[in-house]
């Protein structure tokens, strides 16, 4: 997950996906690393226990970075679980350009980018943390439909999302 640490944006609904995991799954458990990666500030503002229990349950923070291209080739899943009513979500255009699988929930600018399950993998806001283990475990169990489903997003947004195509439909719609 890539995001500031707010309730909001769904970081609850991960790291309870992380214990749905655990009790859930506990062979998939073994095989999968937890991310959260957030802004330096919101790691200091972490107390001592709350990190120690993310330690205890194996979630990695890691600090933003100015380049993204190295947070991302170390992502195999984009879990962006968010009840924050999202713009147009940079997050997930990054991943999806970059074809790495999606769970994402049905959100106004999530939806804008990823329309349908047929390039992601979506869940209803307030999604229960076990819907999202369980999108992750599919995920491992078809590699090849998570693959085809990111290349099938990414060709989405090449031909929605493209510099020149955002400038001529702004254009567009202001003249």
């Amino acid at each position: 997950m890539i995001s500031r640490y707010m309730v909001e944006k769904g970081v609850n609904f991960f790291l309870g996906s992380k214990v749905a995991i655990i009790n859930q799954y506990k062979e998939l458990n073994k095989i999968i690393n937890y991310k959260l990666i957030i802004p330096k500030n919101d790691i200091k503002k972490l107390k001592k226990e709350e990190i120690l229990e993310l330690e205890k349950l194996n979630i990695n923070i890691i600090p933003y970075s100015n380049n993204p291209l190295l947070i991302y080739k170390n992502i195999d899943i984009l879990v962006q679980p968010s009840i924050y009513f999202e713009g147009l979500s940079r997050v997930v255009l990054e991943a999806g350009s970059l074809e790495i699988p999606i769970i994402a929930t049905k959100n106004r600018g999530i939806v804008d980018i990823i329309p349908s399950e047929k390039y992601a993998y979506l869940i209803d806001s307030y999604a229960s943390p076990l819907e999202i283990a369980i999108k992750i475990n599919e995920i491992i169990k078809n590699p090849l439909d998570a693959k085809n489903k990111s290349k099938k997003l990414r060709k989405h947004i090449k031909n929605n999302f493209d510099k020149e195509i955002v400038k001529e439909k702004f254009f567009d719609f202001v003249i």
